[in-house]
């Protein structure tokens, strides 16, 4: 296990919380300049995500941003084995066949329902991760729907 790893997880999930905390009376165009001027760190910037910024005007125009709140129930055909490696670092010693498609970065902070945004796990490491943003792989990066989906809640907003 990658301890380090692990403990920028928990670093930067918490910078999150903060962020989410610093910017709960901005407008989110603000933050939207700062994101451009690249001013913002990443968890800072995926703030731009969370629904409280964009969910009364989704509801007012019918659309929505994220897409539907699960993936499709054969989405998980294809994968072999639970992916809790991507989350706790660590392989799944359940051994099970049946797994769940779930979203790497919570749906219920933004998170879009995406085939870049989907991890498969088993029922057990589904319903244990939650919407814990401290498990989200913050090491790697911004993600590659990042760009894309602050532009359709711009489209949406502005």
């Amino acid at each position: 296990m990658n301890l380090e790893k692990l403990k920028i997880r928990i670093e930067r999930g918490e910078q999150y919380l903060l962020a989410l905390e610093e910017f709960r009376n901005w407008e989110w165009g603000e933050i939207l300049a700062e994101y451009r001027d690249g001013r913002l760190a990443l968890p800072q910037i995926m703030v731009l995500m969370h629904p409280d910024f964009y969910a009364v005007r989704e509801a007012q125009v019918g659309m929505s941003i994220r897409g539907p709140r699960s993936f499709s129930t054969t989405a998980g055909q294809h994968a072999a084995s639970c992916m809790a490696d991507r989350i706790w670092l660590l392989t799944c010693p359940l051994r099970r066949s049946e797994v769940q498609a779930d979203h790497l970065f919570p749906y219920s902070l933004g998170g879009p329902t995406l085939a870049a945004n989907q991890l498969f796990l088993c029922p057990a490491h589904n319903s244990a991760k939650g919407s814990d943003v401290h498990l989200f792989p913050w090491e790697r990066g911004e993600p590659s729907w990042l760009a894309m989906q602050v532009e359709k809640i711009r489209k949406l907003l502005l």
